[in-house]
This record gives structure tokens, C-alpha cells and sequence, in this order.
């Protein structure tokens, strides 16, 4: 892959790129309805405590009810993490031409752990850099010094993909080179166009 030699470390998002709703799936009605609650009652400290690693989202939903956490936040889980296999593949190929990838995502700990260990990404990248294992949320510039430095990378190795024009900005101001992800992509695309 020709982009390969545009990037030694890339360093890709989670949700709006690797990860989408899961289609086709099969919507429990009454749950729908309890997540979208639940969603809608969540405060932004405790999303921000959710995404930093100060809370755990069991005990979140047990806050702000809603019925079985362990159902509810499961249901959820899969509803809306379903990896995109064509970019799966790529990061594969990318990966085999010597390219390390990371990724770095806002998660809270139990949808990283998600991610990572029950989807199986764990076998497809080089490192996991969730807000919640750095204890800093995109954009905030802590969070790029924190992955870089966790990654043992630096800035000017780095590509970055995601698709928050916010988190892009602040990616380019801790000097790494960004690309903004639209779905008319490729990941090969986005490589040769970060700046």
C-alpha cells in the first residue's frame, strides 16, 4: 500500500471510522427506548468522567436508571459497535508494510475493553489509546502529548485520522499530521492527505 510510506505510526479513530451502528440489527423495542433515555440523561461531567476513566458505566446507568445495567449497557454495545471490515482490512495491509497503527479513541473503559478484547482488535493494532486508559479526552492537547508519549512516538512520525474537525485541529497544533475522515474515503486517501 502506497500510503504505507507516508506514515510510520498512524493513528486512527474509533467511532465515524473504524466503527459504525451495527446494521441490521436486531432492535429490542423496549431497550431502544431505555438507551435512548439513558443517553439523554447522562450529564456532561459524567460523560466526562465516563471518557476519562473516572467512572464506569454500570455504575453511570445505575445512576440514571433505567432498568438490568448489564442488559442495557450490553444491548448498547452491540447495537453500536459494528467494525467496518473494508477498513479493518486496510489497517491489516497497512500493518504488514511496516506501518505501526494505534487506536485513539474517546472510550469509556467498558466499550474499550469491548473493542479491544471481545471484538478482537487487539489482534489488528499495535496499541489501544483510549481517553480512559490516558485519563484525557479528545481535544484536549494533554491528550496527543499523552498517546504520543504512551506509543513511545513522536509528533513528527504521526498520522492521525478521525473524523472531529475539532480533534483534527488540536492534532495539528501538538504537530502531528491530520487528515479529517469523510465516508468517500479511502484509508489509503486520507493518509496521503494529512497535513
Amino acid at each position: 500500500m502506497r500510503g504505507s510510506q507516508l506514515a510510520r505510526v498512524l493513528m486512527l479513530d474509533a467511532d465515524g471510522v473504524l466503527v459504525h451502528p451495527a446494521p441490521n440489527f436486531a432492535r429490542n423495542e423496549a431497550l431502544e427506548g431505555v438507551v435512548e433515555a439513558v443517553r439523554a440523561a447522562i450529564s456532561p461531567s459524567q460523560r466526562e468522567a465516563l471518557g476519562t476513566g473516572h467512572a464506569d458505566m454500570l455504575d453511570v446507568l445505575r445512576v440514571v436508571g433505567g432498568g438490568p445495567v448489564e442488559e442495557i449497557a450490553a444491548y448498547w454495545l452491540a447495537r453500536d459497535t459494528h467494525i467496518d471490515p473494508a477498513m479493518l482490512a486496510a489497517v491489516d495491509a497497512l500493518r504488514r508494510g511496516g506501518t505501526r497503527v494505534y487506536l485513539a479513541t474517546n472510550q469509556d473503559s467498558r466499550r474499550a475493553e469491548y473493542l479491544w478484547s471481545t471484538l478482537g482488535l487487539v489482534d489488528h493494532f499495535d496499541g489501544l489509546l483510549a481517553s480512559s486508559l490516558l485519563g484525557v479526552r479528545k481535544p484536549d492537547a494533554a491528550y496527543f502529548d499523552a498517546a504520543a508519549a504512551t506509543a513511545g512516538v513522536i509528533a513528527a512520525d504521526l498520522v492521525f485520522i478521525d473524523d472531529s474537525e475539532p480533534n483534527i485541529t488540536a492534532a495539528r497544533q501538538a504537530g502531528w499530521r491530520a487528515a479529517h475522515w469523510t465516508s468517500d474515503l479511502t484509508l489509503e486517501a486520507a493518509i496521503a492527505a494529512a497535513h
